[in-house]
């Protein structure tokens, strides 16, 4: 059960985060995606873990935190790579590369 309603919550920041990026609050997306991301990877959600810190790499981006984003969208992009999930790795490289 508690996993169960971990997972919701994760979740929930997941999306809240995205949205908080989407309007433009980048300090709120991070906050909310930096803890959907250690949600997801604490139950080996490997995919979805990787793609809240693609996310969270691009709120940094916005924010000037330029090597905290490279580190996580670097890691994002080896689990799409592993994963072979095509589009997303592509994102994340497309990310690296606004990243400099």
């Amino acid at each position: 059960m508690a996993r169960t309603f971990g997972s919701a919550r994760t979740r929930r920041n997941g999306l809240a985060g995205r949205a908080s990026l989407v309007r433009g609050d980048a300090t709120s997306a991070v906050a909310l995606l930096a803890s959907a991301g250690d949600g997801f990877a604490g139950i080996a959600a490997r995919w979805e873990a990787a793609l809240t810190r693609l996310w969270l790499g691009e709120a940094q981006l916005v924010l000037g935190e330029v090597e905290d984003a490279r580190r996580v969208v670097s890691d994002a992009h080896e689990v799409f790579d592993q994963l072979r999930s095509v589009r997303e790795r592509d994102l994340a490289r497309s990310l690296l590369d606004r990243a400099g």
